[in-house]
């Protein structure tokens, strides 16, 4: 963030809310009862600037996964503060999760090297609105019709930015099984298990009736 052309540090409060492979039915409640619920806290007290959340390996290298929210304080407000209220709220729900790890150090992504100074505030945008509909697409009560789902989204911003979506999606394909590996480059085993998983999408699409909106 700049301002007046010096660079201001951006305060983010990291949440890594973890969870064993056996409480996955659990998401759902904990994105509702304490993602949202910070989320709209923070904001409705004027302590937030952004938020989003992403699925990730736990940060204790635990097995199972972790869901890390993270919340931008604005610039007067205390990082202790937004710790209080996100703490007492997941202890509410500690019986549905594996634990929780607060964190502050992390900064956001605006250097040269990550997503720049102007596309970090878009990518800050976009990461939220993902998540809030995500959240939407986890909670009966939200009003969605046939079109809000991944595969439609995906498309339509695919299509902005004029990318040839076969090539875009065969390519993440290999580029996914590379990082899944661990590889470095299209290894037998990569190509064996990129075969593997599109021919078991195509066994199962053969067999349904395909309708994309």
């Amino acid at each position: 963030m700049y301002r007046g052309g010096e660079v201001m540090v951006e305060k983010w409060l990291e949440a890594h809310i973890f969870f064993t492979d056996d409480q996955r039915n659990s998401i759902s409640i904990v994105l509702q009862e304490v993602v949202k619920y910070c989320a709209d806290e923070l904001k409705s007290r004027n302590m937030r600037k952004t938020f989003h959340y992403l699925f990730e390996p736990r940060i204790d290298n635990k097995p199972g996964f972790e869901i890390l929210f993270r919340a931008e304080a604005q610039e007067n407000i205390s990082l202790d503060e937004m710790e209080r209220i996100v703490r007492e709220r997941i202890d509410h729900f500690l019986h549905l999760i594996d634990g929780e790890q607060i964190t502050k150090g992390y900064h956001g992504e605006a250097s040269d090297s990550e997503f720049g100074p102007d596309g970090w505030q878009l990518t800050k945008q976009f990461l939220e609105v993902g998540s809030e509909i995500a959240i939407g697409r986890f909670s009966a009560a939200f009003r969605k019709g046939e079109k809000f789902h991944p595969g439609k989204l995906v498309h339509c911003f695919l299509n902005q930015q004029r990318v040839d979506e076969e090539k875009f999606h065969a390519d993440a394909l290999i580029g996914r099984v590379i990082i899944t590996l661990h590889a470095t480059s299209v290894t037998h085993e990569v190509e064996s298990r990129a075969g593997n998983l599109l021919g078991e999408a195509l066994n199962r699409l053969r067999s349904q009736q395909i309708r994309f909106l």
